[in-house]
């Protein structure tokens, strides 16, 4: 199984890639966890990996419990092997591609890592965009520029540490030239297969559920 993980923090464009891999035809299952946000309502976080990472990450803190390490990765392999299983939807023909995104998450690449096979897209986006996306939804401020502060540090921090690559999309990517940069996507994340969905994937980006 190849895990491509969406990390970034909230606000910064990561369901607009998420839900155009998704319309590539990566398998997401679900379901997926809904927002109160009209125009990005599903936040392609499957409820099942949400409901997991967040009983070791303090989403209020955006801190993550290291005492508690070797839990998590236990978990964690307890859900690849539900995945495997067929627990949350049969994989279609060919190579089994799993897309997970969940902001929260991001603070946990070490252990993601050490159980999937992953491959990491980052998405990043002004903090100040950030911010104004987060009074505009009226979440809370650990969901704007002092949560992304948090994230972007142990995440960039973490993928040094580990020596992954990574692909990197800002916001402006994603929304100004979609079909740019799911080309990129496309071709680090290996789904040539895949790619004449690549107009299927642009439409949802460029539609009423874009940006993250």
């Amino acid at each position: 199984m190849k895990l491509i993980f969406v990390a970034g923090a909230w606000g910064s464009g990561t369901t607009a890639v998420a839900g155009a891999l998704a319309e590539l035809g990566v398998s997401a299952f679900g379901p997926h966890f809904r927002t109160s946000d009209p125009r990005t309502p599903n936040s392609y976080e499957l409820v099942a990996f949400r409901d997991l990472i967040l009983r070791f990450v303090d989403e209020k803190r955006v801190s993550l419990d290291e005492a508690r390490s070797a839990e998590l990765v236990a978990a964690l392999t307890e859900f690849r092997r539900a995945l495997d299983a067929g627990k949350f939807g049969e994989w279609p023909q060919g190579p089994k591609r799993l897309l997970l995104k969940l902001p929260a998450a991001s603070l946990c690449l070490p252990q993601i890592a050490h159980v999937f096979d992953t491959t990491v897209i980052v998405v990043h986006r002004p903090l100040a965009e950030i911010e104004a996306s987060r009074v505009r939804r009226g979440w809370s401020a650990n969901l704007g520029a002092a949560g992304a502060r948090a994230i972007y540090s142990k995440l960039f921090s973490d993928l040094t540490q580990l020596g992954l690559s990574y692909l990197g999309l800002t916001y402006r990517d994603i929304t100004a030239e979609p079909e740019h940069a799911m080309g990129r996507v496309i071709d680090f994340c290996g789904l040539e297969d895949l790619a004449d969905n690549l107009p299927r994937a642009c439409a949802f980006i460029r539609g009423p559920d874009k940006a993250g």
